[in-house]
């Protein structure tokens, strides 16, 4: 079985190195922050829960921070289409897309992927990839 070729598409390098550094920031200002509030002892227990969430959060933001810059890729083959997000995988057929629409909400550009079967879009796609153009040219191309 022959390997169809495949084009990636990613977000540009410096969007992907501010989303890295900003997530180890996250994550190694979390692990000191969590030391020196918990190991303090003089707290009740409601609110040292309250800050064990609170500082869990800021870990979990700042490692989908990290993974999303090393996985979030688009790749189109001539019969799919298939986003890599930070922890989950997602193909659509190529027969399965209806057309497409860009739309832009407080400066943020999304791309929206409509399939014939569904009202609303059936993938939503950060609109921020550096060739941009061509996406939208296959997402639009033959069916």
């Amino acid at each position: 079985m022959k390997k169809q070729p495949s084009t990636d598409y990613f977000e540009p390098f410096g969007r992907r190195v501010l989303y890295f550094m900003f997530g180890a920031f996250l994550v190694i200002g979390s692990i000191p922050l969590s030391l020196h509030i918990l190991a303090g002892g003089a707290m009740p227990q409601a609110e040292a829960v309250y800050v064990s969430l609170f500082i869990s959060t800021i870990l979990l933001c700042g490692v989908g921070l990290m993974a999303t810059a090393v996985r979030f890729r688009l790749t189109l083959t001539e019969r799919t289409l298939t986003l890599r997000r930070a922890f989950i995988n997602r193909t659509i057929n190529r027969s399965d897309i209806s057309g497409c629409s860009v739309m832009t909400l407080q400066r943020i550009s999304t791309l929206f992927v409509y399939s014939p079967l569904k009202k609303r879009a059936i993938l939503r796609i950060p609109y921020v990839f550096e060739d941009g153009e061509e996406v939208q040219a296959w997402l639009n191309g033959y069916r």
